[in-house]
């Protein structure tokens, strides 16, 4: 089989595995935070069951969502908590 323009020879299941016999993952591949899993994106770890999804934030002054890490509402400038910091005491 002549090797395609510009490239390397494949054989018939595609490109060659990296050097060493482990393949680079794929884009679409995830590694689990729970168990270290590696499988498909997805919302649910089909291994251990915990939640791929990444966590969302939701400003308490406007509902406008922000970063996870925002310090500040970009809308309405309402001061947010960050993930880990004690709850603001609640009013006397």
């Amino acid at each position: 089989q002549a090797p395609p323009q510009g490239g390397s020879p494949t054989g018939a299941y595609g490109a060659p595995p990296a050097p060493g016999g482990v393949s680079a993952p794929s884009a679409g591949e995830v590694t689990c935070h729970g168990c270290q899993a590696k499988q498909p994106a997805g919302k649910f770890c089909r291994e251990c069951g915990v939640n791929l999804t990444p966590p969302r934030k939701f400003c308490g002054g406007c509902g406008l969502e922000v970063g996870v890490m925002a310090k500040f509402c970009p809308n309405c400038g309402n001061a947010q908590a960050l993930p880990g910091a004690p709850a603001a005491a609640p009013p006397r």
